[in-house]
């Protein structure tokens, strides 16, 4: 979500699916979508799956509890959440 993808460092090896609007190409399509993912609207899981997402952070701010089918979060905190996927 916007947002969120600035925890993750810029020099990591690792990328994020919406991070920065500017920066993030599809911007708007790409919010959405996490938006519906990370609110139950669609399949995380199978989402995950298709596009090889290793983590899930959850964060507050957003309008639902955090998706059950991630199983227990790697690091948890009452504001925010990381799934390891695989």
């Amino acid at each position: 979500m916007p947002g969120v993808g600035l925890f993750v460092p810029a020099y990591s090896p690792d990328t994020v699916y919406v991070g920065h609007y500017d920066e993030t190409f599809d911007y708007v399509n790409k919010t959405q979508t996490a938006l519906a993912l990370l609110t139950g609207k669609q399949d995380i899981v199978q989402f995950d799956t298709a596009n090889h997402i290793r983590y899930v952070i959850w964060t507050a701010d957003l309008p639902t509890p955090p998706p059950t089918v991630l199983g227990p979060p790697a690091y948890d905190s009452p504001n925010f959440k990381i799934y390891r996927v695989y």
